[in-house]
């Protein structure tokens, strides 16, 4: 299943399979481990196929999936670090970027209903609630269709995850790592060079 985009913001997708991998983490259960997080709620992100998390998902997965043991991932711009836990930072971003104060008018950039930009605004409510993946990208293309740079993080990226959608649709990994089943290896050996 896509995620859910709506026809004029573009699609974020998720970034973790990637990373999880590019950390020698090889399953599900071994990543929910690293993060301290239940394994049922990490594969759909892991199949970027969850639609909305909680800023505490967000904090458990920058934590365990930085570069190094004791470096963090970057969660993206929308966030900043408040001792162990991520906040939400859209406010001080939006004064600073595009001299916007008001969650009112934020909220016309963003495309964003105002009561939804109130959950997000100023930490306003408890980092254990949700938040859509397209609202976050919804956030992310105020700044960047204003010609202000926004930086999405290691957890999210812009294009498809290509690690994921191989294994998804064509199949398990071969030895070389990609996703190819044995019918599409036959067909491509067949194609001449």
């Amino acid at each position: 299943m896509a995620p859910f985009t709506s026809p004029t913001t573009p699609t974020l997708y998720w970034n973790v399979a990637a990373l999880a991998q590019a950390r020698g983490i090889k399953s599900v259960p071994a990543l929910s481990q690293l993060v301290g997080a239940h394994r049922q709620s990490l594969y759909k992100v892991i199949h970027n196929t969850a639609e909305n998390v909680s800023v505490v998902m967000l904090s458990r997965l920058a934590r365990g999936l930085g570069p190094t043991p004791d470096q963090r991932a970057n969660p993206g711009e929308w966030f900043a670090w408040d001792g162990d836990q991520l906040r939400w930072d859209i406010a001080r971003l939006s004064a600073e970027r595009l001299g916007i104060t008001t969650m009112s008018k934020f909220s016309l950039v963003a495309g964003v209903y105002p009561r939804m930009i109130a959950k997000y605004w100023e930490n306003a409510e408890d980092p254990s609630k949700f938040v859509f993946v397209e609202t976050l990208a919804k956030l992310a293309q105020a700044f960047l269709k204003n010609g202000k740079s926004f930086d999405v993080g290691d957890l999210f990226s812009w294009q498809p995850p290509v690690i994921t959608q191989l294994g998804e649709v064509l199949g398990e990994a071969d030895a070389d790592g990609v996703g190819l089943d044995r019918g599409m290896r036959i067909a491509l050996e067949a194609v001449p060079a």
